[in-house]
């Protein structure tokens, strides 16, 4: 049975507030964590699961906002 992509956001992710101390990815229509990870050198599914407080089983919602990486400070 194949799931789309939710369109409801989830409490946790619109509690959530933006960090401008990290990089973000904006969700769209059939991302997985392992495609996002891919488009981002020396991150793995596993860095972004944890700096979202995600599980291997959260579902992804369109729009949802994923911390990818601390910005280097330059």
């Amino acid at each position: 049975v194949g799931k789309s992509v939710s369109t409801a956001s989830s409490t946790q992710s619109k509690s959530q507030s933006v960090d401008p101390n990290f990089e973000y990815y904006t969700v769209r229509s059939g991302d997985t964590i392992w495609e996002i990870a891919r488009r981002y050198a020396g991150i793995s599914p596993d860095d972004i699961l944890k700096l979202n407080n995600l599980s291997s089983r959260s579902k992804l919602s369109i729009g949802q906002k994923l911390k990818i990486k601390a910005k280097e400070n330059t």
